[in-house]
């Protein structure tokens, strides 16, 4: 039985794409160029908010030179040239998007659930053009609305740092099957995320409280200080491959620090311990080389 899905939100102002325009940057490098503007925009994004100087510093590392790293590496792992069309689901402030374009000249339409974190992205967009010819923004909440007609289909959709979000088995693969339904035949979906097997939680930085039941770790995290964990759900290696086969995509392969391969020429130590206990990973899978995957209910 096929799934009925109803449209909400606003449809993409997706901006008219030059072909032979060619990437801005000549490598990622170049995003530090931009990294005063970037603290910037997101320090003013925080002026509202009572976040402590030591996570806006985190949050401004993210998105300037890890995210220079991580772009290099996403864009290596799928070969992201300038004739891809790319969506970006949960962006974010939108600068990666941003620097995906400049880096490779690809289109990507970039979506992201709060209008707050899209303004930075935008502003960003409007201070320096030359980065964002081919990048758009929709307000999307892509777990609850379907995407707006037009997008798609995708040369590869991304999921950074934004799975976790979901909560729940079924929803993770209603939303993993739903997005790869606009893939291309042979078009690859990458969820990018923190590896709950590193023993330090990523957000509260406490050691080992995301291995705890739901609920004591979510108590003991408040209880010190730190921020709630109820809505975030972990996907291991080993789960999200499972998902990812479930939704009905191929070709599957896990990726520590989303990287292509576990590098030897970063110690041996690092090579053994990689696979497990890196902190990031990504796991990519690709849509049927004919046909597309269908939407069902499981």
């Amino acid at each position: 039985m096929r799934a009925r899905l109803v449209l909400h939100g606003e449809q993409p102002n997706v901006q008219q794409h030059t072909a032979d325009r060619g990437p801005v940057f000549r490598s990622t490098d170049d995003w530090q160029l931009f990294e005063p503007a970037v603290n910037r925009l997101i320090r003013d994004n925080f002026s509202s908010s009572s976040a402590s100087e030591e996570a806006i510093a985190a949050t401004v590392r993210v998105n300037t030179t890890a995210m220079s790293d991580r772009v290099r590496e996403i864009i290596k792992l799928l070969g992201i040239t300038g004739d891809h069309r790319i969506g970006d689901f949960g962006c974010g402030y939108g600068l990666m998007p941003l620097l995906l374009h400049a880096a490779t000249g690809a289109r990507v339409e970039a979506f992201d659930r709060s209008e707050s974190f899209l303004s930075v992205g935008r502003s960003f967009a409007a201070a320096h053009p030359e980065c964002a010819a081919g990048v758009s923004f929709a307000r999307l909440d892509f777990v609850t609305e379907l995407m707006p007609e037009g997008a798609g289909p995708y040369d590869t959709i991304i999921l950074n740092n934004t799975l976790q979000y979901v909560v729940g088995t079924r929803n993770k693969l209603d939303v993993i099957r739903r997005l790869a339904s606009v893939l291309k035949p042979g078009g690859a979906l990458m969820v990018y995320g923190p590896n709950p097997w590193y023993p330090r939680e990523p957000f509260t930085r406490l050691p080992m409280i995301h291995w705890l039941p739901r609920r004591m770790g979510n108590a003991l995290s408040l209880r010190l200080g730190r921020r709630q964990l109820f809505d975030i759900q972990y996907n291991t290696p080993l789960g999200l491959r499972r998902l990812v086969r479930r939704a009905g995509l191929e070709r599957v392969s896990y990726h520590p620090y989303g990287q292509e391969r576990v590098r030897v020429a970063d110690g041996f130590l690092h090579a053994i311990l990689a696979p497990v206990l890196c902190r990031y990973f990504a796991m990519v899978g690709r849509s049927p080389s004919r046909g597309t995957v269908s939407i069902g209910v499981s």
